[in-house]
């Protein structure tokens, strides 16, 4: 196994985990899964009414096997981030710490934290995303009617700025006839999907 990391993890791409599912009768939908997609690392977590992607430049270019990582595991891993002083050139400043992410663990990079991902479930028994938005996308609606906490979360995790540009920008598109709604923002988005009536 190579010894790069497939990407590092900023405490944001960690937020993914909280949109996985708790339902411990359907486990696998209690990971977040995570593929080769071109030249990014790909996150998706879903609970079947709301789906997020996340897309992390890779570090590792050759493909892998997806994979899937306990969401519980990820969220453990953003409490033991702490904040790091870095240097930027005119001053000192304390930014979010890292997480490295590999096939078998994480790891924190300036404490060297190092969590094990395990687990009982595999990978190809998670949902075709991609058929899924693809009928999702096909799936005709004269209302829609949206649940307002699942649609704040969404719109909290794609409303914050991971380049840093200063830009704060999140669009929200929504069509009657057309479903989920989709909440877009640099590098990430967020489907959420209509209630059914």
């Amino acid at each position: 196994m190579s010894k790069n990391p497939l990407a590092v993890l900023s405490k944001r791409d960690l937020d993914v985990a909280t949109f996985a599912s708790t339902d411990n009768s359907r486990p696998v939908i209690c990971h977040v899964l995570v593929r080769r997609k071109g030249s990014n690392v790909q996150l998706i977590a879903t609970d079947s009414y709301a789906l997020v992607v996340a897309d992390i430049p890779a570090i590792e270019y050759p493909d892998f096997d997806e994979f899937i990582i306990p969401a519980d595991i990820m969220l453990m891993a953003k409490k033991v981030i702490s904040k790091v002083e870095v240097d930027s050139g005119r001053r000192t400043k304390k930014v979010d710490d890292k997480v490295e992410l590999y096939k078998d663990h994480m790891l924190v990079q300036s404490t060297g934290i190092r969590i094990p991902i395990a687990t009982p479930c595999e990978a190809d028994k998670y949902p075709k995303i991609d058929k899924l938005i693809k009928e999702i996308d096909r799936s005709r609606a004269e209302d829609v009617t949206l649940n307002s906490k699942l649609l704040e979360r969404a719109t909290k995790f794609v409303g914050s700025d991971p380049a840093g540009s200063g830009s704060n920008a999140c669009n929200i598109k929504i069509n009657a006839r057309l479903a989920p709604v989709e909440i877009t923002n640099g590098n990430s988005y967020a489907l959420v999907m209509p209630l059914k009536s």
